[in-house]
């Protein structure tokens, strides 16, 4: 049986916290500006795969009617609505960068590996925004995904360079 980190486990409630700060700092547009991905990500350098739990607590937060999500939103109905599948795909964000964090060799792969979570919560995102909750067919997506990926690429670029940076320094000071 894997041992369990008093450490990693209060981080993780940590973590959940700064998701939510990370959640609430926006700017508006259709699709808002957060720092959600940075602290996502920065909890998957962090704390490995503790950042699952975190990011669940933070979701179920949400679901139970805690205003945790973008806009201080909260309920079912944002995880069902058109912002839902990216809340859905940063699960594939943080399996993939948890994996890459275990298996890159360095920095720059690890951004690489990352990214690819990062696209993978994109193509979650944007495929739920146009079939599950536009109900539309797949030549909307183009669209779509000028809409909801596009603008945000430049900025979660940034983020993850960030929060690559931020989890050296913390883990080197023993976090």
């Amino acid at each position: 049986m894997a041992k369990i980190s008093a450490k990693k486990l209060c981080l993780s409630g940590l973590f959940t916290a700064f998701i939510v700060i990370c959640s609430w700092i926006t700017i508006p547009s259709a699709v808002p500006f957060t720092l959600q991905v940075f602290a996502i990500v920065l909890s998957c350098y962090v704390l490995g795969f503790y950042a699952f739990l975190s990011y669940f607590c933070y979701l179920l937060l949400g679901i139970i009617g805690v205003p945790v999500f973008s806009g201080f939103n909260f309920g079912i109905s944002v995880i069902i609505g058109p912002t839902g599948g990216f809340l859905l795909g940063f699960i594939f964000t943080i399996l993939i960068s948890v994996i890459g964090k275990k298996l890159a060799k360095n920095q720059i792969v690890l951004f690489f590996i990352t990214i690819i979570g990062l696209v993978a919560c994109y193509i979650f995102g944007t495929i739920w925004y146009v079939f599950i909750y536009l109900k539309e067919d797949f030549t909307f997506i183009i669209n779509a995904i000028k809409i909801s990926i596009l603008p945000f690429v430049l900025f979660d670029i940034v983020k993850i360079i960030l929060a690559q940076f931020i989890s050296q320094k913390l883990i080197k000071i023993g976090v």
